[in-house]
C-alpha cells in the first residue's frame, strides 16, 4: 500500500519529565521501538521531533531508530501547539497517497489495526481512518489520505483550531468501533497510552513479564 509511517515524537512531554520516545522498553528506545514494529507496512518513514530538537536530541533519535535507517527527519509546525502541529509537518510534503499517524506514547501501537484502518479507508474511498477504544476516538493512531488530510489540517490550525479529534471528525472517517478493534487488540494494549511515569512503569512491568 502506498503509505507513509508518521512517528510523532513532538511536544514537550511536560507529565513524563523527559522525553517519553527515548525511554527504554524491552531495551529498546521508544522511538527504535516503533520503527521496527512499523517497518513492514512501509519503507517511507517520517519522525517529527519536537519544535526546540537541539542537534545532540537529533542525535539521540537518530541513534534510536538506527543510522542507516533512511527517515523524513521533521519538528512542529511551531511550538507548544500540541500534537497537530506535528501532523501538520508532516502531511505538508507527505510523498504517499496515505499517511498513517502513530503518537510515540503508544508503546504497543498494532501494525496489524493499523493495516486493517488503512484498507478500510481505501475500501470506503474515506479520508481517513480511526479507531474507538475506551469510549473516544484515537486521531493519532489513523489513518489520512495525504491530499485530502493536508489542505484541511492547515485551515483548520490557521482557524485556530487545536483539538485533534475535532479536526479528523470533519474529515468523516471510516470508524473502527470497539468490537472491530478487538478483532487486532484482543489485550486493548494497541491504544494504552504512556504519558505519566506511573503509566511508563505499567508498561515495562507489561514487556518484562511482571503484569
Amino acid at each position: 500500500m502506498d503509505v507513509e509511517i508518521v512517528l510523532l515524537a513532538g511536544g514537550q512531554s511536560r507529565r513524563m519529565g523527559k522525553e517519553k520516545w527515548l525511554l527504554p522498553l524491552g531495551g529498546e528506545p521508544m522511538l527504535g521501538r516503533l520503527a521496527d514494529a512499523f517497518a513492514p507496512l512501509s519503507d517511507a518513514l517520517s519522525v517529527v521531533l519536537p519544535w526546540q530538537a537541539d542537534e545532540a536530541l537529533r542525535d539521540r533519535a537518530k541513534a534510536a531508530v538506527g543510522a542507516d535507517r533512511p527517515v523524513r527527519w521533521l519538528t512542529d509546525a511551531e511550538p507548544s501547539a500540541g500534537p497537530l502541529a506535528g501532523l501538520e509537518a508532516a502531511l505538508a510534503d507527505a510523498p504517499r497517497t496515505w499517511t498513517f499517524a502513530v503518537a510515540c506514547d503508544l508503546p504497543f501501537a498494532r501494525p496489524a489495526l493499523a493495516l486493517a484502518l488503512l484498507e478500510a479507508a481505501a475500501g470506503a474511498k474515506a479520508d481517513a481512518a480511526l479507531p474507538r477504544r475506551g469510549g473516544r476516538l484515537h486521531p493519532l493512531f489513523a489513518a489520512y489520505r495525504t491530499e485530502a488530510a493536508a489542505p484541511s489540517l492547515r485551515a483548520y490550525r490557521a482557524s485556530g483550531g487545536r483539538r485533534a479529534t475535532e479536526w479528523a471528525s470533519m474529515l468523516k472517517p471510516v470508524v473502527f468501533e470497539e468490537a472491530d478493534v478487538a478483532v487486532y487488540d484482543p489485550d486493548e494494549l494497541a491504544l494504552f497510552n504512556m504519558n505519566t511515569p506511573e503509566e511508563y512503569e505499567r508498561a515495562a512491568r507489561y514487556v518484562d513479564g511482571r503484569r
